[in-house]
């Protein structure tokens, strides 16, 4: 099997990201977009590091943030 090159690597890492974290988060676009220029700052330094740190936040994005906004949903649909 052929081994992957860092950038194909790299790019299945990221994709990977926004699928499991902010493929949920689509309405909060300023966040989106921050994190997608920091994505591409990554991607273009190769960085381990913050590629790791990307991925932490993916998680947690996707964990904690839905919940809180449909707990708030209700609330704001009254009011």
């Amino acid at each position: 099997m052929p081994r992957l090159s860092d950038l194909e690597t790299t790019t299945l890492f990221y994709s990977f990201c926004y699928v499991v974290g902010f493929g949920r988060l689509t309405y909060e676009l300023e966040k989106l977009k921050a994190i997608f220029i920091f994505m591409c700052f990554s991607f273009l330094l190769n960085h381990l590091l913050i590629a790791c740190i990307m991925f932490c936040v993916a998680i947690f994005s996707s964990s904690s943030y839905p919940c809180m906004i449909r707990s708030a949903l209700p609330l704001t649909v009254i009011n």
